[in-house]
């Protein structure tokens, strides 16, 4: 995973220590957007498929450091928009670990 998000370019360190400090809120940042992925009829139910991984590595810091109040994370859980999104966010396409490079 890069270092920086990918919409502005904006350094993930710059922004969490902006949120250590108070410049910027939490809740200044967009939601975690999470997709229902398909039922694979396995007994487990659909699958949930994360896109914004560098905003999570964000909120996971500032969770190991007690800077939320309620230790959870706000997503805002949808269904996919277009068949890209269906097809390529697969459990044959995920990723289930990342770290910052």
């Amino acid at each position: 995973m890069h270092p920086h998000f990918s919409g502005c370019g904006r350094p993930l360190s710059e922004t969490l220590d902006e949120l250590r400090f108070g410049t910027l809120r939490v809740h200044d940042l967009p939601l975690i957007q999470v997709l229902v992925g398909p039922d694979e009829n396995d007994g487990v139910g659909p699958r949930y498929f994360l896109l914004n991984n560098r905003r999570l590595w964000v909120w996971k810091r500032l969770r190991e450091e007690g800077l939320l109040e309620s230790g959870m994370v706000p997503v805002r859980v949808r269904e996919a928009k277009k068949r890209g999104e269906r097809e390529w966010y697969t459990l044959k396409n995920c990723v289930v670990g990342a770290k910052i490079a």
